[in-house]
């Protein structure tokens, strides 16, 4: 996967609060080359990139604050503890926990984060899963 960096030099709207809103960018990739050279010592290339606003970033900030706990687990255990949160006991909470278990049951311990849970009924095969000897 080729690496860059990208630099705006102009939008042609985004307005701060701005929801479904969609501009086009002109970025320059500085060295983007071809895929799958590094780009070294190649020359910068403009590109216009259509974006759009998100309707709503809790979502996106929300999956952020996850990743961030969950690589400081993963660094302070040396990869031998998993971690993952449960915002609720419904669908989103179900959704967190088939989106993560698999990858983190095979450690040697488990952090189930509930801080924040917004509450629900408790599912047996939740408990079930996480009780079954790997």
């Amino acid at each position: 996967m080729t690496e860059f960096s990208a630099q705006v030099y102009q939008n042609e709207f985004l307005a701060d609060g701005a929801t479904d809103v969609h501009a086009i960018v002109t970025v320059e990739c500085a060295g983007a080359g071809q895929a799958g050279h590094s780009g070294a010592g190649e020359a910068a290339v403009m590109r216009r990139v259509l974006v759009g606003t998100l309707t709503d970033e809790v979502p996106a900030r929300y999956r952020e604050w996850v990743e961030t706990n969950r690589d400081w687990v993963h660094a302070q255990s040396d990869g031998r503890v998993g971690y993952f949160h449960l915002p609720d006991m419904m669908a989103a909470g179900y959704a967190e926990f088939h989106r993560y278990f698999s990858a983190e049951c095979d450690r040697d311990a488990l952090i189930v984060d509930v801080r924040y849970n917004r509450g629900g009924h408790v599912s047996q095969l939740l408990l079930e899963k996480v009780a079954r000897k790997r």
